[in-house]
């Protein structure tokens, strides 16, 4: 073992597979979509659009606001088209991206329900199998 880093459970993780884990943290399905949802952090309520969902994380596009922050949590409530009850997610910002009036958020779901991500997951297969 060349270099170890220790992960969130501190136990040693070999610098090889920490590496891996990096190169695919994006492989979990994900689907395209452009529908606005709700947005509460810090005592205000916005509309942003969500560009893209996984069942652990979601991409939102909205007006630039600077007093966004990375330790807001922000509340996500998602209507997605097919499921019975609206998706509430409390969030974790892990990237932002500023491109003139635009403000693109790359969200992590910290807490969230099975069963609301079992309807992200569901939703996500019914559109991989509509888009084949």
């Amino acid at each position: 073992m060349t270099c170890a880093w220790y992960d969130y459970i501190l136990h040693v993780v070999p610098f090889e597979e920490k590496i891996m884990n990096f190169e695919n943290r994006r492989a979990r399905e994900r689907a395209a979509v452009n529908l606005t949802v709700g947005e509460t952090r810090t005592n205000r309520y916005t509309v942003p659009v969500l560009a893209n969902i996984s069942d652990e994380a979601a991409y939102i596009e909205g007006p630039y606001d600077d007093d966004y922050g990375y330790f807001s949590q922000p509340i996500l409530e998602i209507m997605l088209p097919g499921v019975p009850e609206i998706i509430w997610a409390r969030c974790q910002v892990v990237r932002e991206n500023t491109s003139g009036f635009f403000h693109g958020r790359a969200l992590r779901f910290v807490e969230i329900s099975p069963l609301h991500r079992y309807y992200i997951r569901n939703y996500i297969q019914q559109n991989r199998c509509a888009e084949n």
